[in-house]
């Protein structure tokens, strides 16, 4: 992330009419998800809960997540207020859950996916060591890049000696800086972020970067200035 940190602009929660009147933590969402079917009756559970043949039931929403290697459908709900993101959703087996951020740019759908994932017993990706080598900066070449249809990213210096970091925008226009660093044995045109799970690729041509973000979309970036 940035070094220098600020606080989210307020906001009157009036505006929001109904929203943020409860109080809650992550293990409280989970106990609420797997609690319905016993608070709701069997119509009324279904209507929140069964989104198999629609994208919107009473307050949740389908979720197309990847679990146990094959896609589903799962009833969930992300939101935010200004300084917090917030994924939920209810897993096939009546389990849940729920990640809370209180930071803008963190990746709280990817974190949820990978933890439902984790229940399925999938596999999951590490984050890359801190004392691995830093991205190349023969392939990863400092500057400017963007894919024309409004992702930009820039490749710059770090603080440390030889350090790269790959800065962009996120979720509204909130700024991200984050170290590059080798991945493994797979060649030195190939970096993963060190904060987030994101993933670069240095394309032959010396130009173009094929960036996988932290949500999990592709995008080829071309080099514009230095």
């Amino acid at each position: 992330m940035m070094g220098r940190w600020s606080y989210a602009e307020p906001m009157d929660m009036s505006v929001a009419w109904g929203a943020f009147d409860l109080v809650a933590n992550a293990s409280d969402l989970c106990r609420w998800l797997v609690g319905l079917p016993r608070l709701l009756s069997p119509v009324s559970a279904d209507l929140m809960l069964d989104v198999s043949q629609r994208e919107l039931s009473c307050g949740l929403a389908a979720e197309r997540w990847m679990m146990g290697g094959r896609p589903r459908r799962l009833a969930g709900h992300f939101g935010d207020v200004n300084g917090f993101f917030a994924q939920m959703a209810r897993l096939p087996q009546g389990s849940a859950v729920a990640v809370l951020f209180n930071a803008f740019g963190l990746p709280v759908q990817r974190l949820a996916r990978e933890l439902a994932q984790l229940e399925a017993g999938d596999a999951v990706a590490p984050l890359p060591h801190g004392d691995a080598d830093p991205a190349d900066a023969r392939h990863f070449r400092p500057g400017s890049y963007a894919d024309g249809q409004g992702s930009e990213l820039r490749i710059e210096p770090g603080v440390e000696p030889g350090e790269l970091r790959a800065r962009s925008r996120r979720r509204y226009v909130v700024e991200v800086s984050c170290p590059l660093r080798r991945v493994g044995d797979q060649g030195p045109e190939r970096a993963l972020s060190l904060v987030l799970p994101e993933h670069f690729e240095a394309m032959p041509d010396g130009q173009t970067l094929r960036w996988t973000d932290a949500e999990g979309s592709v995008r080829e970036l071309r080099r514009s200035a230095p």
